[in-house]
């Protein structure tokens, strides 16, 4: 078997298993994203995985990238959530764009040097993965030195010749002449058999020549690839000095940054600290505004404020993390603290938000993400005690990473139903439950079993039911998920 014959197979395979069973997403939407869609990113995942190995680089050395990107994967046979898989179809390609090379990379670092993250380095490893490009001429001449060597005159290459040619002829006889004339002949064996015969027919249409364009195609642009992965390229060693370094460089004794950072950072957090103090008093629900428009405000768009500001002091940290002198780093140890308690503030709004109007898509992500820079302040605060220096961008990126494939396997759906549920009892509420109509046959169950305990709930959710099982029964057995089988 020649160099790469097993990676040009899979490849095709791959290819093949998306025109069967992913074809045609782009009209149904990603609702057709189910367990042909987990199949075939767990397979992709083999692929990057045996590439890796050809690489030298060790699979347990992969999976701080490796196991989100399968939780991604999962997800879509666990859930409908329309939300997240749109996220997810972005996600996925920059994942498969970025964390191989970085593998291939942080496994060809120099012995006296660190790699360190940066967006410089994030910017490389995409234009690294572009060399594919120039991989599709050798991608052609791999798959035509297979289907050469498939079609050769020795014993086995006639084998499975004959066993495709078999195949094809099987399938024609079924779909077109011998399965209609027994539909034909008995109406019971014809219902049982429908979608079997829909799917045989299927095969031959028109779209049949649409297909062959598009597997050759995705077969390229994946051979490209993984090929461009398994090129032992000098552009590698063009990182050294850019994204490895030995130390950090010695601060002079005249340093005009640390003067500016220090001024920045002093005043900032001043000001944070006594806006903290003014809401101190209404930290709990009874101090509220009495007037239901002030408290509507306050919890509305004082979030939102709140929380935009925590994104602009976790950039100021990177901004002078490690870079000023020991002075500034201090001040900026008590920054980090008053952002964290200015995160606590947005938190407590949110919260109230919630009580009140109840949960959504938005303020679901939003307590996610709010969660998620909190954990991000606390472990920033350890790292400026810690003597060594910590590279934070790629903290920031992983745990990213991490938090959003955890979010993809979470029943987000259901958290928000069954929360309004019980939130909508409490006194002063404001929570329509017909509003959560926009969520997905992943409450269907739920919606069912307490519209037979309410009355009003046929009238409100009759018609939501009605398309929800229409949309669930118009999709084929391998692009349904758990929540709608």
């Amino acid at each position: 078997m020649k160099k790469n014959t097993k990676i040009t197979i899979l490849t095709l395979l791959a290819s093949l298993f998306w025109v069967v069973f992913l074809w045609g997403f782009w009209s149904k939407g990603l609702g057709a994203f189910g367990f042909n869609a987990t199949f075939y990113l767990f397979f992709f995942v083999y692929l990057v995985i045996d590439t890796l190995r050809r690489r030298r680089v060790k699979t347990r050395k992969t999976l701080i990238w490796l196991l989100p990107l399968l939780l991604i994967g999962l997800s879509f046979s666990l859930y409908e959530n329309p939300f997240l898989k749109w996220i997810s179809f972005l996600v996925v390609p920059l994942i498969i764009f970025i964390f191989p090379f970085y593998s291939i990379i942080k496994k060809s670092q120099f012995k006296d040097q660190k790699m360190h993250w940066s967006l410089s380095l994030v910017l490389k490893l995409v234009g690294l993965t572009f060399g594919l490009m120039k991989k599709i001429d050798q991608s052609g001449q791999k798959m035509l030195e297979l289907f050469d060597g498939v079609f050769k005159t020795s014993k086995n290459s006639k084998k499975i010749v004959q066993v495709v040619l078999g195949l094809i002829i099987l399938l024609f006889l079924l779909g077109f002449i011998i399965v209609p004339l027994l539909q034909s002949a008995d109406p019971i064996f014809a219902q049982k058999i429908e979608k079997f015969s829909e799917w045989l027919t299927s095969i031959f249409e028109t779209t049949i020549f649409l297909k062959i364009i598009f597997f050759l195609l995705l077969s390229l642009f994946n051979l490209s690839l993984i090929l461009n992965w398994l090129e032992k390229t000098k552009k590698l060693y063009s990182f050294r000095g850019t994204v490895f370094s030995k130390t950090t460089p010695k601060q002079k004794d005249f340093d005009p940054d640390s003067i500016i950072s220090g001024i920045v950072l002093s005043g900032v957090s001043a000001v944070y600290l006594l806006f903290i103090y003014t809401q101190l008093e209404r930290l709990w629900v009874s101090m509220l505004p009495i007037d239901f428009k002030q408290t509507e405000e306050l919890v509305k768009s004082g979030f939102w404020q709140l929380f935009f500001l925590s994104l602009i002091n976790i950039s100021f940290f990177f901004a002078t993390y490690n870079k000023t002198k020991p002075w500034v780093q201090s001040i900026l140890k008590f920054f980090t603290f008053a952002s964290l308690l200015l995160l606590f503030s947005a938190g407590q709004r949110l919260f109230l938000y919630v009580k009140y109007y109840g949960l959504s898509y938005e303020k679901f992500f939003a307590a996610y993400t709010v969660i998620y820079i909190g954990l991000l302040f606390i472990w920033l605060i350890i790292s400026l005690f810690m003597k060594k220096r910590q590279d934070i961008f790629k903290y920031l990126i992983f745990s990213c990473l991490w938090m959003y494939a955890i979010a993809t396997v979470l029943p987000v759906e259901k958290i928000i139903f069954q929360s309004n549920l019980a939130l909508q009892k409490l006194p002063g509420s404001r929570i329509e439950m017909t509003q959560l109509r926009m969520l997905s046959s992943d409450v269907l169950k739920d919606v069912k079993d307490y519209r037979s305990k309410d009355p009003d709930w046929v009238d409100n959710w009759q018609d939501w039911v009605t398309r929800r099982e229409q949309k669930k029964d118009n999709k084929k057995w391998f692009e349904k998920n758990l929540s709608n089988l």
